[in-house]
């Protein structure tokens, strides 16, 4: 789902090391809207409500918690995101 909002790909050595693995350089901003908002993928051309981006950015980092424990069952992640998508439908 990073690489979806990003654009990037999870390992990419042309960056600078800080931005190298996609998930140690992305996770920090999930938090951060205005940071979120920088890093989403540029061909989107700032076309998405940042509601939605905020929600993604949640669901986001859920999945990507260090303790597998604390990550949700992939159908729950599904169900976030249908629910997602329903709330941004007319």
């Amino acid at each position: 789902m990073l690489e979806l909002l990003t654009g990037r790909m999870s390992y990419d050595r042309t960056r600078t090391r800080g931005e190298q693995i996609l998930v140690r350089w992305a996770v920090p901003q999930l938090y951060d809207i205005d940071a979120l908002q920088r890093m989403v993928d540029p061909s989107l051309n700032g076309e998405f409500p940042i509601k939605s981006l905020s929600h993604f950015a949640d669901i986001i980092s859920r999945c990507v918690q260090a303790e597998a424990g604390f990550r949700p069952l992939m159908s729950e992640v599904v169900q976030d995101l249908q629910y997602l998508l329903q709330r941004g439908s007319p």
